[in-house]
């Protein structure tokens, strides 16, 4: 995170963090297909286009296209969806499988073909950008709401401002300068009356459908190299968003840039607050939780937080503890089980008594219990008991904690007297 984006005349990579979050991922080699070669779109489901194209009526899409894709979409935020949908787009022209992930995250209704709505996730702005250009490849063809092109202009303008802007408008003018569109007389003019003060993606669809009924290869360049960088930079933005999700689990909060904030992650606060606090449970933590069946962690639930908030909190700072991907929650009256982890906390400062002895707590503080050691019950302690598989009386319950990174931190570089209070040394004999 922070380092240089992909550069436009090489190979599309990911930034650093998001290729450390994915080994190995390959992503394709990028490009605008210009109208008069995209083909129109069907508005089916994912899963009917993927017979439509197994029966040869559309093109296939490529491997390592849907392998990108796929790899990008397990790191299961909005975010990446909608680069996995830039990438469907540039890498396969599979236009209707890019519109399936983003109709979602963009428009307030369900669709027969992308299912249910969710458009006030932390992506409906760059699902909304990614929406306008999946409606400017489908071009002169009709579609929804009339051609392509107008169904562009009508996303653009729910669009507004974008922070990718400014950066597409700086390569629109670069490529403008460059033979042979240095002496095309219609990429002259756009660049004179639509590139003065801002990018303006409206008036390049008008360019763009020019290209598509004008002989002029210099005019069909310039407005595919400039279309192409459009969506690779829309690419790299949702990537570094996604790279941000990564490393706020790899890496402390003050190591971040000021753009990686939760939004830009792709996650509730309550989520950040439960990330934070699996970080906060090092292999210290693990060890000693192990040993002893007791281990204190400071501060994950500093700040007051509501009730959810708190629940996830706990059930990811239990999740490390029993080395397990995801936890459900027990019921804490019940006799304690082994393979389960009570996590107590106060509301204010105080002492626990756990096994006969007395562990300080202070407010923020958990303390993580193995469920079938005896502790201190009390109204002023607060328990959640959690176990590595679902009730019995309920086997497909989901869980109430996923820890989407198991088994791919590494050892945390942490001790207990960093983050832990610990419980305290037993006493030495005189």
């Amino acid at each position: 995170v922070g380092g240089r984006p992909p550069s436009l005349s090489g190979p599309m990579v990911p930034v650093a963090v998001l290729a450390a979050a994915i080994p190995g991922i390959t992503l394709p080699e990028m490009r605008w297909m210009m109208p008069g070669v995209a083909q129109q779109m069907r508005y089916e489901s994912s899963d009917i286009m993927a017979r439509i194209r197994k029966l040869g009526a559309m093109p296939k899409i490529d491997a390592t296209t849907a392998g990108a894709a796929d790899e990008i979409r397990s790191l299961a935020s909005d975010h990446a969806d909608v680069a996995a949908a830039l990438v469907l787009l540039g890498g396969a022209a599979a236009a209707d499988e890019a519109h399936n992930l983003v109709t979602p995250l963009s428009w307030p209704h369900a669709t027969a073909f992308g299912g249910g709505a969710r458009p006030d996730g932390p992506a409906a702005h760059e699902a909304t950008y990614a929406h306008a250009l999946i409606h400017r490849m489908e071009a002169h063809h009709p579609g929804e709401f009339g051609t392509g092109f107008h169904n562009s202009d009508f996303w653009f303008s729910a669009l507004g401002d974008h922070v990718v802007f400014p950066k597409v408008r700086d390569v629109a003018i670069r490529l403008s300068r460059d033979p042979p569109a240095a002496t095309c007389k219609l990429v002259q003019r756009f660049a004179m009356e639509s590139l003065m003060d801002r990018w303006a993606p409206k008036a390049f669809n008008g360019l763009l459908a020019q290209a598509a009924s004008t002989p002029d290869d210099a005019l069909r360049g310039y407005c595919e190299q400039v279309a192409t960088a459009e969506l690779r930079l829309l690419l790299e933005h949702c990537l570094e968003m996604c790279a941000c999700a990564a490393a706020a689990d790899v890496f402390p909060a003050n190591l971040l840039p000021d753009s990686c904030g939760p939004a830009a992650r792709g996650m509730s606060e309550e989520v950040e607050a439960a990330l934070d606090a699996a970080r906060r449970v090092s292999e210290a933590h693990v060890d000693g939780f192990r040993d002893q069946g007791l281990v204190a962690v400071r501060g994950p639930l500093d700040g007051n937080p509501g009730d959810h908030q708190t629940l996830l909190v706990c059930a990811a700072v239990a999740a490390r503890l029993l080395g397990a991907e995801r936890v459900w929650r027990a019921d804490a009256r019940a006799p304690g089980e082994a393979g389960a982890v009570d996590v107590l906390h106060l509301d204010d400062e105080g002492e626990i008594a756990v096994a006969g002895r007395e562990v300080p707590v202070t407010r923020g503080d958990v303390l993580a219990v193995a469920a079938d050691r005896g502790h201190q019950v009390g109204a002023h302690i607060r328990t959640l008991r959690f176990q590595a598989r679902p009730p019995s009386e309920d086997p497909g319950a989901e869980p109430t904690w996923v820890d989407r990174l198991f088994e791919s931190r590494g050892r945390t570089p942490t001790t207990v007297v960093q983050w832990s209070k610990g419980p305290p040394a037993p006493e030495r004999p005189e």
